[in-house]
């Protein structure tokens, strides 16, 4: 094999690879935004519902609503930082 053809196998395998990785979390993160989205209609749903529930039951559900949120938020800030290591470390290594 010449260098040409040894430089372009690794080229095109760095992009493969690197596009793989950064799809992960971009769709981790794509995924979360629609979760978010259906945790804030459920609230808006809590929120305009008017009948006789107990405080403890509403408190109960706001708390799992706010659990789901914040399991989304998690998965969210990991997947922004991995994107953003991946980036910085293949605009380091170009």
């Amino acid at each position: 094999m010449d260098i040409l053809t040894v430089k372009q196998h690794m080229l095109e395998t760095i992009n493969a690879t690197v596009s793989h990785e950064m799809r992960n979390p971009i769709n981790a993160i794509h995924c979360q935004n629609l979760k978010i989205e259906d945790l804030i209609e459920q609230l808006d749903q809590i929120i305009s519902y008017d009948d006789n529930r107990t405080l403890g039951s509403f408190k109960n559900e706001l708390k799992r609503i706010r659990n789901d949120m914040k399991l989304s938020l998690e998965i969210q800030l990991a997947s922004t930082k991995l994107l953003i290591y991946l980036v910085n470390d293949l605009l380091s290594f170009a």
